[in-house]
Parts: C-alpha cells; structure tokens; sequence
C-alpha cells in the first residue's frame, strides 16, 4: 500500500484510466459513425472494430518480443498515433454513400 503515496505511480494509474476510457470511447464512436455516417449493419461495424483490436494484440505480442531491443521506446507511439490520425482524417472526407469494400 506504500506505492499508492508515489507519485509515479499516481501518474501511471491516470494515464491507466484515461487510456481506457478513450480506448473504449473510440470503440463506440467509430462502430456508431461506420453505422450512423456510412450505413454500414452493426455486425459489420463491430466486426471492424474487433479486428483492429485483434491486430493491436498481435501487435503488442511483436513489441513484447522485441522490445529489448528497441533503445528509445517513447517514439513507437508516434506511428501508431500517425496511423490513427491519417485514419480518422481519410473516414472523415468519405461519402455517405461509400462501398463497403
């Protein structure tokens, strides 16, 4: 119980929260705008959002295999966060009446 006076922990357990809650925030919001902006059937949407999870564990079991390798760890953020936000911004200039594929 000494660790939850530390600062750093403190930190940790914030940022620990607010991933989650933004992690399970974007989760509902892209499945509600796939369904709600382009009329993709709520399987469909879920499925999407399932499989992108799916890819970030395969993902993450790469980094834990090859994480001592890897010097300055700060920076692997920075192209998953560039993959997102070129994401984002290539879903947001799509029809309303896009193909699925």
């Amino acid at each position: 119980m000494h660790a939850l006076r530390e600062r750093t922990f403190q930190t940790g357990i914030v940022l620990y929260i607010a991933f989650y809650y933004i992690n399970n925030a974007m989760s509902f919001l892209v499945s509600r705008f796939l369904e709600g902006g382009l009329h993709y059937p709520v399987e469909n949407a879920g499925r999407l959002t399932g499989l992108t999870s799916l890819f970030a564990l395969a993902m993450a079991l790469v980094y834990f295999k090859f994480s001592a390798r890897v010097t300055h760890k700060k920076w692997t953020i920075v192209p998953g966060f560039l993959m997102a936000a070129s994401v984002a911004a290539w879903m947001m200039h799509l029809s309303p009446d896009v193909s699925m594929p």
